[in-house]
Protein backbone atom coordinates (compact mmCIF):
# COMPACT_ATOMS: atom_id res chain seq x y z
CA UNK A 1 0.00 0.00 0.00
CA UNK A 2 1.30 3.08 -0.65
CA UNK A 3 1.64 6.18 1.98
CA UNK A 4 -0.81 8.79 2.54
CA UNK A 5 0.53 12.53 2.94
CA UNK A 6 -2.01 14.40 5.46
CA UNK A 7 -3.68 17.06 3.32
CA UNK A 8 -3.93 20.04 6.11
CA UNK A 9 -4.34 23.26 3.18
CA UNK A 10 -8.37 23.83 4.35
CA UNK A 11 -8.75 25.32 7.65
CA UNK A 12 -11.94 23.11 8.17
CA UNK A 13 -8.92 19.86 8.21
CA UNK A 14 -6.14 21.74 9.63
CA UNK A 15 -6.90 20.39 13.14
CA UNK A 16 -7.32 23.18 14.46
CA UNK A 17 -10.64 24.22 16.08
CA UNK A 18 -11.20 27.24 15.68
CA UNK A 19 -13.08 28.50 18.80
CA UNK A 20 -10.21 28.31 20.83
CA UNK A 21 -6.95 27.40 18.66
CA UNK A 22 -6.56 24.24 20.54
CA UNK A 23 -5.60 21.14 18.91
CA UNK A 24 -8.64 19.25 17.04
CA UNK A 25 -8.64 15.57 18.22
CA UNK A 26 -11.84 13.67 16.70
CA UNK A 27 -12.35 13.87 13.01
CA UNK A 28 -15.52 13.10 11.12
CA UNK A 29 -15.80 10.52 7.96
CA UNK A 30 -15.36 13.97 5.77
CA UNK A 31 -12.71 16.16 7.57
CA UNK A 32 -10.81 12.40 7.19
CA UNK A 33 -11.12 12.24 3.81
CA UNK A 34 -9.92 15.68 3.08
CA UNK A 35 -6.92 14.93 5.64
CA UNK A 36 -5.91 11.75 3.61
CA UNK A 37 -6.77 12.75 0.23
CA UNK A 38 -9.21 9.96 -0.29
CA UNK A 39 -12.99 9.91 -0.70
CA UNK A 40 -15.75 9.44 2.22
CA UNK A 41 -15.84 6.08 0.69
CA UNK A 42 -12.88 5.07 1.08
CA UNK A 43 -12.83 6.09 4.81
CA UNK A 44 -15.58 3.70 5.40
CA UNK A 45 -14.34 0.82 3.93
CA UNK A 46 -11.03 1.38 6.06
CA UNK A 47 -13.30 1.84 9.29
CA UNK A 48 -15.41 -1.19 8.32
CA UNK A 49 -12.04 -2.98 7.84
CA UNK A 50 -10.47 -2.32 11.04
CA UNK A 51 -7.72 -0.74 8.98
CA UNK A 52 -8.82 3.25 10.88
CA UNK A 53 -9.52 3.07 14.04
CA UNK A 54 -12.59 4.81 14.96
CA UNK A 55 -13.78 6.31 18.95
CA UNK A 56 -16.36 4.05 20.18
CA UNK A 57 -19.89 4.22 21.70
CA UNK A 58 -20.55 6.91 18.89
CA UNK A 59 -23.18 6.47 16.75
CA UNK A 60 -21.52 9.07 14.18
CA UNK A 61 -18.08 7.77 12.74
CA UNK A 62 -15.08 9.62 14.49
CA UNK A 63 -11.35 9.28 14.19
CA UNK A 64 -8.60 10.03 16.32
CA UNK A 65 -6.37 12.55 14.82
CA UNK A 66 -3.60 9.90 16.59
CA UNK A 67 -5.23 7.22 14.29
CA UNK A 68 -4.94 9.29 10.88
CA UNK A 69 -1.34 10.10 11.52
CA UNK A 70 -0.70 6.57 11.96
CA UNK A 71 -2.11 5.27 8.95
CA UNK A 72 -0.57 7.99 6.94
CA UNK A 73 2.51 7.03 7.85
CA UNK A 74 2.27 3.13 6.83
Amino acid sequence: MKSHEINSDATAESGKSAANGAPKLLFDVRESAARLSVSVVSIRKLVRQNRLRRVADFRKILIPGSELERFASQ
